[in-house]
């Protein structure tokens, strides 16, 4: 199962005031694994290229839907550190 590597800023109140950190965190993930935000290119039934924002879902879920309206899942990105991050291409998680 693959791991990632992903930045997140936690706010925490310490004596009355609010302090933000950014720590780094890395957990194992998989097609079942729930994003907080995911960015899905795809082929939709005319073959024109579609991208779409997801939030609080899954490859698996979407994938199964893009399935069942006869649509093909290209690649998935996660934003990281306000940047776009490819970690699904054809199928499977990427280095």
């Amino acid at each position: 199962m693959p791991k990632i590597k992903m930045k997140k800023i936690v706010h925490v109140e310490i004596l009355g005031s609010d302090k933000a950190f950014e720590i780094e965190t890395e957990q194992e993930v998989n097609e079942g694994t729930v994003w907080d935000e995911l960015v899905v290119r795809y082929k939709n039934i005319f073959n024109d290229n579609v991208v779409e924002n997801h939030i609080y879902k899954s490859i698996s879920e979407i994938e199964a839907c893009k399935r069942a309206n006869g649509e093909k899942i290209l690649a998935c990105y996660i934003v990281d550190d306000y940047k776009m991050r490819l970690i699904w291409k054809g199928g499977e998680f990427v280095d």
